[in-house]
């Protein structure tokens, strides 16, 4: 039997590399932050100890504005009685099915045992990113180990990342599930594309939105499966947890497509634009800007931002694949940073899935031009330019707004080859 001499980390793949790669991250962050209390993870071990109480409706206390109000009065009245402190449980505003699936975890399982196991699996996720990315796109002019070098290094450095694992973001997860899903689907799996990504769309809402790279390809297959995946977990998640609880959820979430979020990690447009028009009109600041902060009162045109940006950008990536498909890896880097852009939130680990891809620009765009567009991400979004910007963001919230109109002008940009293609067409 003929032995290859190719050793089995360095194959055509680089699996074992990956794999190598992202248990190397996943020990160096288990152990660096196997004492921090993960506060955005503590909403989900919160919403099961309200289940297992019997009182599942204080999963979904909030206070007025849902976000930046600390930790709503009954939520925190269950974290005390099981001897934890914490003033900054936000709400939970996942659908009750994972609220009922952790309630018997909460009777064995300390809150810290589950930030570690959740912090440990999660990061190992963030750390097999790259490589899956690039096992979806297979680029024609980036080889691989080029790949997985830009990508690690936008991994490990920028504060995207940095701010989803220091919190424990269940956002790594989604955004795992939601990759994993495009990977089955790039390798001609459309069933099991769909069911992953129907469970994707089960932990929070904006995945769905990537059912369209299934339409666009007209795959029925996968666009059927991802429906009846998505359906089959929301009916299991109603017969636990009853309608009303789903009503409440919705309503906290329609409340927050309400406001406008100002934070130091919410990149929306609309917290810009309501920034920015403070600026130029001299209006004061209700509050510092160094905490996150709900606005009432910002106009109408502030608030139609994400609603019209969304619908432009989809409406330009349909229009324009019927004329002319657009690569595999393109349509995911576009349609991330439209999702990310355009949500209700805009939270930096959003982008955490675009940011993936941005090796993708190496087969668009010139190789000096996509060295220019990847080296300013890298550095804007690192942590210590970051936290300099952020310093001075007292009365502007300065420190989004290099990332803010970074990835305005990438989507534009991309928005523009996208049509000048299918003129060409």
């Amino acid at each position: 039997m003929k032995v290859s001499t190719q050793k089995w980390y360095a194959r055509a793949d680089y699996a074992g590399t990956a794999i190598i790669l992202a248990f190397v991250y996943m020990v160096y962050y288990a152990w660096l932050l196997r004492t921090t209390f993960a506060n955005d993870l503590s909403a989900i071990y919160a919403a099961g100890l309200a289940v297992a109480a019997g009182i599942p409706d204080a999963m979904y206390d909030a206070g007025p504005y849902v976000l930046g109000t600390g930790t709503p009065e009954r939520v925190a009245a269950l974290l005390d009685a099981a001897g934890i402190k914490s003033n900054l449980t936000p709400p939970y505003l996942y659908p009750p099915i994972w609220a009922y699936l952790m309630a018997p975890a909460t009777r064995v399982m300390e809150i810290q045992t589950f930030f570690n196991i959740m912090l440990a699996i999660q990061a190992f996720m963030l750390g097999l990113m790259p490589w899956m990315g690039y096992r979806i796109v297979r680029p024609k002019r980036l080889p691989a180990p080029a790949w997985l070098a830009i990508a690690f290094a936008l991994l490990i450095t920028s504060t995207p990342t940095l701010t989803a694992i220091i919190q424990n973001q269940l956002q790594m997860t989604v955004t795992f599930v939601t990759i994993l899903s495009l990977l089955a689907f790039a390798r001609g799996k459309s069933v099991t594309a769909g069911i992953i990504l129907g469970l994707a769309a089960a932990l929070k809402i904006s995945p769905t939105f990537f059912v369209l790279l299934f339409i666009i390809k007209r795959d029925m297959r996968a666009t059927l499966a991802m429906v009846i995946s998505s359906l089959s977990l929301l009916a299991l998640s109603i017969a636990l947890g009853g309608v009303q609880l789903h009503l409440t959820m919705l309503e906290r979430l329609g409340t927050l497509d309400e406001v406008v979020l100002i934070s130091k990690v919410n990149f929306s447009p609309e917290a810009a634009a309501y920034e920015l028009r403070r600026l130029i009109l001299d209006i004061p600041a209700e509050a510092s800007r160094l905490f996150t902060f709900p606005v009432l009162d910002a106009p109408a045109w502030v608030s139609a931002i994400p609603k019209v940006g969304l619908l432009l950008t989809l409406g330009t990536l349909i229009v324009t694949q019927i004329r002319r498909p657009q690569p595999f890896g393109f349509q995911i880097l576009y349609l991330g940073l439209a999702v990310a852009l355009f949500g209700p939130l805009s939270w930096s680990h959003y982008f955490i899935l675009p940011m993936m891809f941005f090796p993708v620009l190496f087969d668009d765009f010139r190789t000096r031009t996509a060295m220019l567009w990847v080296g300013v991400f890298a550095i804007i979004h690192l942590s210590d330019v970051f936290f300099i910007i952020n310093s001075v963001s007292t009365e502007y919230i300065w420190s989004q707004m290099p990332s803010t109109a970074y990835f305005l002008l990438l989507l534009g940009t991309l928005l523009v080859v996208a049509v000048k293609r299918a003129r060409e067409a």
